[in-house]
């Protein structure tokens, strides 16, 4: 069964792509369920919850919130993604990423 990882699932365009979809077929992790931050819990929720695709809208979008977060804002909009998207090369998992809404 095709299973749809999304990060980012409450913000302006994750909130609209996730009523395109089957709820069935949706793994929503909210804020409170995972640390972003922190790769290797990201890594190991994705190995658990076995996507079929991983959509990436997480970030800070918010032009002032990135200008008193410049740092967090790096790591949410450019590291994190680039971390995942390597490992789950070998997985060969489809990922999709979008970096803001602005």
């Amino acid at each position: 069964m095709e299973k749809v990882l999304i990060f980012g699932s409450t913000g302006l365009l994750g909130s609209s792509l996730v009523n395109k979809f089957d709820k069935k077929k949706l793994i929503l992790p909210s804020h409170k369920d995972l640390d972003l931050l922190n790769l290797k819990l990201v890594l190991n929720y994705i190995e658990k919850s076995e996507p079929t695709h991983i959509i990436y809208l997480a970030g800070i979008t918010k032009i002032d919130e990135v200008e008193k977060n410049i740092e967090l804002a790096k790591n949410l909009n450019l590291k994190i993604p680039k971390k995942i998207a390597n490992p789950i090369k070998n997985l060969k998992i489809p990922f999709i990423y979008a970096s803001t809404d602005a």
